[in-house]
Parts: structure tokens; C-alpha cells; sequence
């Protein structure tokens, strides 16, 4: 794996910390400050020492003392400023940069989110970012600061005893070769060890989803196997990361007892030969820990860097991936259109070449009028999930066009493509949030007037009044609130859209009577005046309809007025509510 670029980490710093340049500087101030007030002490204690060596006053002794506490306390108050201003930027531009990526996978098409597992996509977006947050927090300043403190540290010492100076400078930049010359030693571990997590969460979201299979089928141990599995997966490489990493801070270590005896070693020697004082030596002694404090420094955070830069290459590679469905220029009109579907092919494409499987709807054709409602019929593989998912331009088709109004889908925006076209499926998400966060998205800007006005034009006062804290009910996740009372939210989801084109996926088809009743009086308002596409499960449901149009094998077969294909008793249609064969529209 190749290293990321300076020019990689440089971007990555400027658009996220530009925005927080007054916390940054205020950060950097807060490094120089805690730096120099290091270089303070030692000097202090050096004066100390060689003044009690000399017999001064007892006062002069009491004022080093003070000026000594001073200087470390005020050290400790940087220290601690410079960490809480340095996690605050840094969780401001993980969380800016986790947006950013959170924004760019919901603009990917589909094709991208099926060969992914929500699992996944979960760690990739956060976890990732995770990795990042010291690296946002403390991680370019830490080093920064800490050459600076290694410089001055150095300089001092050079100016007050070039020979003791000229020690320090050596070990220092042979320290720093090495811990350089081993950077991007642990990445490639790292790295792996991030995919890993990404497959075991991946596969955790997917066994706890579902649990009622697993047990139903006698899976449990099968899906403890495959656990211990992907978890040692992770565990290896997490552990190879670790080791391979260790050594940034070993050597240095070793380094530091080398240098810890050559200070004893020459200062020993200069003192013997009068040439420098005890004071001198403590001091030296001191700004030797002092340098080893930002070599070590240094050695951690290329160690942390080592995991950052595993996460800025996975992020990377995520942010490269583009979407198909390029956005258009026009704006959907507030009115009612008419629908055309006009010899649609179109196949799903198997992999990143975009090589292509065997068509899923084959030359379909048929219109429908502004503001007329069309069933949608076929077996399981027919291609109705498919048609439905064109015209919602999850995909684009493979040939021929989908016309809403006067353009082409893909010649509008996708934003203003989702916000007038509706769709309501059997399966609707629900939060774990109370009604009103449930029927508005999250959208504080729908007020509570319009939620109440919604339900009762629904009919569904009787169902809000069941609710015991009104719209500040806390609704339970998807799998513990009934069908009934998903769909009702989402018809009223959709009436306070106001959508002029409907999809519908039979909402009514899991349902009890006395909810199914509430429901198709919902539908009665909802679907009033609208373009609307209803896949059928039952043939109860097509009996609002104005138009049937059969798919087979994803071709259309048959198409028309519903009221003319009821009569002629030789249509599939009129055929299948002679039968009553609900089985072929499953």
C-alpha cells in the first residue's frame, strides 16, 4: 500500500481546520506557551542548585523555589488549555469531515449501496473517522509543538555549553532518522485491521436483524463460528498493527538510557576540569528528559499516524468512488404530470466496470395521464420493484426514457426529482423517536398545527387519540411497532409531502381489516388528484385503479383502461379476477 501524499494530509488539515483557524492559533499559542514555560524550570533549579552549592541566603533559595512553582503550575494551566481547545477542534473537524462522507454515500447510487452491508457502511463512515480524530485533535500541533520544544531545548543548551549541546543535538537527530525511517512500518497492518472491524460489524448488523431466522433455523452455533472468525481476523492484524507500531517508542527508549550515561559521562568529565558547574548538570540532565519528552512525543504520534493514515486511505478510496447518476438542471413544476415509460431496457451492472447482467425489463412502453392512477401487476421477478426503482432514478435505465411531464428523469435535479415524487412502501422506516420526529423526519420546521391538520384530513384521529402522549409518543424501532401503524405514518409522512407523483407499494396487504379500513380511507385523500403508480399484491387493491398494466419476465403484456380489460373477458386481466388468482400477483 502506498503512503498517502503530503500534499493528502496537507488538504485534509486546510479544508477542515481553515474553518477553526482562530481555535487552531489560539492552540498553536497555547503549544508555545506550555513550551517555553518547559524550558523555565529547568533553568530555575539549575540557578538553585549552584546557589545552595555556594551557601546563598536562605531567602534567595525560598524566592527559586517560588518562581519555580510558578513556572510549573502555569506550565500544567497551558497544558490543560492546549487539550481541551485541541479535542474540541478536533471533534469539530471529525464530525465536519464524517458529514462530508455521510453526505457523499447517500448521493451514490444504488449500485454502490447493494454491495455494501449497513454494518459496514457504519464503520466505514464513523469508524474510520474515528481513527482520525487525534490526528484532527493533537496530532500535526503535538508535532509541531514538539520539534519546537526539541529545537529551543537544543538551542539553549548550545548556547550554554555547546559540547553538552552537541550530545544533545546528535542523539536527537539520530532518534528522529530512525523514528522516520520507520513511519508507515504498521500501516499496512492497520489498515487490514480496519476492513476487518468494517466485516465483523457487517456481520453483526446482519445476524442481529436476523435473530428469528437464526434461532428458527438452528444457526447459532454456525453464526458463533463465523464470529470467532472475522474476530480473530481483526485481532491479528489489530495486534500485528500494535507490535509493528511499538517499535517508534521502543527504540527511542533505549536511545534514552544511551543518553542518560554519555550526560553523566562528559558532564562528570567537564566538572572534574572546573570547566562547568552541578547546576549546569542537572540541568542538562533535565533538558536531556525534556528532549526525550518530544521524541517520544514525536514517536506516538507517528504511531497514531500510522492507524490515521490507514483511515485516510480508506476514506479516500470511498471519496473516489462517484455516482453514476449525474444531476440535472431542471426544476419539477408544482402541477400534476403525466407519466411516460418509453421502451425502457435496463440491467443491473455487476461490477465496477460496469459490465452488465441480462436485462431486467425489456422495451417497456405505456403512458399515463396527469393525475390517473395505473396498477401494476405481475408475478415475483417480473421487474415491477425494478420499474418503480427507475422511476424513483435510483438507477438510470439502460436504454429508452422515463418521462415526468415534459423531461426526461434524469434531466431534473434528484433533489427536486425525490421532493415531488412520493413513495410508500410495505416496509416503511420507522425511528426510534416519538410521532411527531417520526412523521416530520426530523424537520423542525414542520410545525405541530400542520402534523394535527394532516391526521385528521387522513382520518386518523382515532388512531392519534390511542396515542397516550399525543405526538410526543415514543414510537419502538422497526420490528416492534405493528404494520398497521407503520403505514398510517407513512401515508401521513407522504400527505405532508404533497408530492405530485405517488408510487405505492399495496400498503394495505399486512394488515388487519379494521387498520385496512383506516388505511384505504387515507389512501382516498392521499391519492386524490395525484399521478399514481400502486404495485398490486391483491386484487381488491386494483379496483381504484385507472389503468392495469401487466409485466411478465420484464416485458409489458398487457395494458389499458381498467374498466375496458375487466370486460373483455379474453385479457389476462379479466382472466385473473375471473379466478381470482392473488398468487400471480405475489
Amino acid at each position: 500500500m502506498s503512503l498517502p501524499s503530503f500534499d493528502r494530509y496537507r488538504s485534509l488539515l486546510t479544508m477542515y481546520f481553515w474553518p477553526q483557524r482562530r481555535q487552531v492559533t489560539l492552540l498553536l499559542l497555547l503549544i508555545i506557551g506550555d513550551n517555553l514555560l518547559l524550558l523555565v524550570g529547568p533553568k530555575v533549579l539549575s540557578q538553585f542548585v549552584d546557589a545552595a552549592v555556594a551557601g546563598a541566603a536562605a531567602s534567595v533559595l525560598v524566592w527559586l523555589s517560588v518562581w519555580y512553582l510558578i513556572a510549573a503550575i502555569s506550565q500544567q494551566a497551558m497544558t490543560m488549555s492546549a487539550t481541551y481547545v485541541g479535542e474540541k477542534t478536533g471533534w469539530q473537524a471529525a464530525n465536519a469531515l464524517r458529514s462530508d462522507i455521510a453526505k457523499h454515500t447517500l448521493d451514490l447510487d444504488m449500485s454502490f449501496h447493494k454491495k455494501q452491508t449497513p454494518g459496514i457502511m457504519i464503520e466505514r463512515i464513523d469508524g474510520d473517522v474515528a481513527s482520525l480524530n487525534r490526528f484532527f485533535s493533537q496530532m500535526v500541533l503535538q508535532i509541531g509543538g514538539s520539534i519546537l520544544l526539541l529545537t529551543s531545548t537544543v538551542s539553549v543548551l548550545l548556547w550554554t555549553e555547546w559540547r553538552l549541546g552537541i550530545l544533545l543535538l546528535g542523539y536527537a537527530l539520530l532518534a528522529m532518522w530512525i523514528l522516520f525511517a520507520l513511519r508507515g512500518v504498521a500501516v499496512p497492518f492497520w489498515e487490514a485491521g480496519r476492513e476487518a472491524s468494517a466485516q465483523l460489524f457487517g456481520f453483526l448488523e446482519e445476524r442481529l436483524a436476523g435473530l428469528e431466522d437464526i434461532r428458527g433455523l438452528g444457526a447459532r452455533s454456525y453464526v458463533l463460528r463465523r464470529l470467532n472468525l472475522l474476530m480473530d481476523e481483526k485481532n491479528k492484524y489489530d495486534t500485528l498493527g500494535r507490535v509493528y507500531g511499538s517499535l517508534t517508542w521502543m527504540i527511542p527508549m533505549v536511545l534514552s538510557s544511551l543518553l542518560t550515561v554519555m550526560i553523566l559521562a562528559v558532564g562528570v568529565w567537564l566538572y572534574l576540569r572546573n570547566e562547568i558547574t552541578i547546576g549546569l548538570i542537572v540541568m542538562t540532565m533535565f533538558y536531556g528528559d525534556m528532549i526525550m519528552r518530544p521524541i517520544r512525543t514525536i514517536s506516538s504520534e507517528i504511531d497514531q499516524l500510522q492507524q490515521a493514515t490507514a483511515g485516510i486511505v480508506r476514506i479516500a478510496e470511498l471519496l473516489a468512488v462517484k455516482s453514476r447518476l449525474i444531476d440535472g438542471v431542471h426544476e419539477m413544476a408544482g402541477v400534476i404530470p403525466p407519466v411516460s415509460f418509453q421502451n425502457v431496457t435496463f440491467a443491473y451492472q455487476d461490477d465496477e466496470e460496469g459490465l452488465a447482467e441480462a436485462p431486467v425489463l425489456r422495451d417497456v412502453s405505456f403512458h399515463i395521464p396527469a393525475g390517473k392512477v395505473v396498477g401494476l401487476l405481475g408475478r415475483t421477478g417480473s421487474g415491477k420493484s425494478t420499474l418503480i426503482r427507475l422511476l424513483f432514478r435510483l438507477y438510470d435505465v439502460s436504454s429508452g426514457s422515463i418521462k415526468i411531464g415534459d423531461y426526461a428523469i434524469p434531466e431534473y435535479t434528484l433533489a427536486s426529482l425525490r421532493t415531488h415524487v412520493g413513495l410508500v412502501t410495505q416496509d416503511v422506516q420507522l425511528f426510534y423517536a416519538t410521532v411527531r420526529d417520526n412523521l416530520t423526519f426530523f424537520n423542525p420546521a414542520i410545525r405541530d398545527e400542520q402534523l394535527l391538520e394532516a391526521l385528521h384530513t387522513l382520518g386518523l384521529d382515532r388512531w392519534f387519540a390511542q396515542q397516550p402522549d399525543g405526538l410526543d409518543t415514543l414510537l419502538a424501532a422497526n420490528g416492534a411497532t405493528s404494520a398497521g401503524e407503520a403505514q398510517l405514518i407513512a401515508l401521513a409522512r407522504v400527505y405532508l409531502k404533497q408530492p405530485q407523483v405517488i408510487i405505492l407499494d399495496e400498503a394495505s396487504a399486512r394488515i388487519d381489516p379494521e387498520t385496512e379500513k383506516m388505511v384505504e380511507r387515507a389512501l382516498d385523500t392521499v391519492l386524490a388528484n395525484k399521478t399514481t403508480i400502486i404495485i398490486a399484491h391483491r386484487l381488491q387493491t386494483v379496483r381504484r385503479c385507472d389503468y392495469i398494466a401487466i409485466l411478465a419476465n420484464g416485458s409489458l403484456v398487457e395494458f389499458g383502461a381498467e374498466s375496458a380489460l375487466r370486460a373483455d373477458s379474453t385479457t389476462r386481466y379479466a382472466q385473473l379476477l375471473q379466478h381470482g388468482a392473488e398468487q400471480e400477483l405475489a
